[in-house]
């Protein structure tokens, strides 16, 4: 067994899985496994990556067919050998002390089942900076937000292989949000927390999936919440939006899928507050700083709308 079993899975990743390997072979933490995920890939991936298990033995590679990523990812566990389990995008790149740091807090007790860090974002080779975006580091407020949305880079997460004797595995329900599901879950069983150094380079990517993204964190959310919904994390033959309208009317559930509305950018906060209900103000008031940075973000899009029309002029 080795202390941490690094973990990715790649589809047609030819472009940039070169540097996030390498980025775990400079690592100054040494006793790893690297278990790499060919999830169906029809470019070089699997050519490169295999070129790259021939020069360590510790990278270990697995071409399956196309499955996507939650699948490819509990194939890769099913894998692994490590303790622990550290998670990499395909697009991603570790610092070098990455690994050191993360082992050091999570293997310091055993109440530890989830470590992550903060980021540095790029676009492309351009370092991206921005108001808000940052993620929790104090474990009052990262509980408190967790709640309602996910506080940490799926990318820089590393957790227990097994926790309770028991081996831990995605919920292959999620297509989407996956990792958000995986950490609130972790979360029940003992202490997580993010660092605050930024240990990972983050590749921001676009928007193609985020609608799909911000209903499955929706749906795990509630679930959380309020157990007696948990169908809605099988989310077969359900509509989600018609179906949160219904809940709504039901004055439990309503004021926090208001919040939760608002806070996925899926309402403004005017149509939220209307009418008032007391309960949703508490809410409010409790997660102000979610509130502002919500805010933050529709200006930032206002902002960025308004440059955009400025060069059309």
């Amino acid at each position: 067994m080795v202390k941490i079993s690094v973990l990715m899975a790649v589809h047609n990743g030819e472009p940039h899985v070169h540097s996030a390997i390498k980025s775990i072979l400079n690592q100054t933490f040494t006793d790893w496994e690297f278990i790499i995920i060919d999830d169906g890939s029809t470019d070089g991936t699997l050519d490169l990556i295999n070129k790259y298990q021939k020069t360590d033995s510790r990278i270990k590679v697995f071409s399956i067919p196309r499955c996507g990523l939650t699948r490819a990812l509990n194939v890769g566990l099913s894998n692994c050998t490590g303790q622990y389990i550290a998670r990499l995008d395909a697009d991603d790149i570790s610092l070098d002390s990455r690994l050191s740091l993360q082992h050091q807090w999570i293997s310091a007790c055993e109440k530890n089942v989830l470590i992550g860090c903060r980021l540095i974002l790029k676009h492309g080779n351009k370092t991206v900076r921005r108001w808000t975006g940052q993620y929790p580091t104090n474990v009052t407020v990262l509980r408190r937000h967790l709640e309602y949305r996910n506080v940490f880079s799926h990318s820089s997460i590393m957790f227990c292989r097994e926790i309770k004797g028991k081996r831990i595995f995605y919920d292959e329900r999620f297509r989407y949000a996956q990792d958000y599901e995986l950490v609130t879950r972790l979360a029940k069983f003992g202490r997580i927390s993010n660092m605050k150094d930024k240990l990972i380079v983050f590749q921001l990517g676009g928007d193609k999936y985020l609608g799909e993204q911000k209903t499955s964190v929706i749906k795990v959310a509630l679930a959380n919440k309020f157990p007696e919904l948990d169908y809605l994390k099988d989310g077969s033959g359900v509509d989600l939006k018609l179906h949160l309208v219904r809940l709504s009317r039901n004055k439990h559930y309503a004021p926090e899928i208001k919040f939760l509305e608002f806070i996925h950018e899926n309402a403004t906060l005017a149509n939220t507050i209307r009418p008032v209900n007391w309960n949703l103000f508490w809410i409010l008031c409790k997660n102000y700083d979610l509130v502002w940075g919500r805010l933050l973000r529709g200006l930032n899009k206002v902002t960025r709308l308004k440059e955009i029309l400025w060069k059309f002029r």
